[in-house]
């Protein structure tokens, strides 16, 4: 079998994804290192603009460990996937929805649909359960799993 160090490209037998609650806080915190990136802890879109401008490090990385529940795989809920190549953590991805409201006869510049639209969401079963801004909604979906765990999105 090829591998990374000979070819470059991962393969598909050395990836794993599991959801957050199985995987550990020390494996997430590694994804995110000290990157300007990681400072928003996947809270940009959680949190109220006046509030997130207000929110410190600290707060978002407890709203993150919180909403994760990394490590503790009986968890009735979790929030994101982990992902790891040759069992090493590699990769992060929240599956909480943020998209935006359009309005009919509103123009849209290039760039802001690239969250998608609400109606979009709400046509493949997410329901609104937040709205953090006058344009924007966080929406949710529920996944079941063998073990009982629900991985919201």
């Amino acid at each position: 079998m090829t591998n990374m160090a000979t070819t470059g490209l991962i393969t598909e037998e050395q990836v794993r994804i599991v959801p957050a609650n199985e995987a550990s806080w020390d494996d997430l915190t590694a994804i995110f290192g000290s990157t300007d990136p990681g400072r928003c802890q996947c809270q940009r879109y959680k949190v109220i603009g006046w509030i997130w401008r207000d929110s410190t490090q600290p707060e978002r990385t407890a709203m993150l460990r919180a909403q994760t529940a990394c490590g503790d795989p009986g968890a009735a809920a979790t929030s994101g996937l982990v992902a790891y190549v040759d069992d090493e953590p590699a990769g992060w991805v929240a599956v909480e929805a943020y998209p935006i409201i359009t309005q009919p006869g509103t123009e849209i510049t290039w760039g802001e649909l690239h969250v998608g639209a609400r109606q979009v969401f709400e046509d493949a079963g997410f329901k609104q359960v937040s709205h953090p801004t006058i344009r924007r909604v966080v929406m949710r979906i529920e996944f079941g799993r063998s073990g009982g765990t629900q991985c919201k999105g």
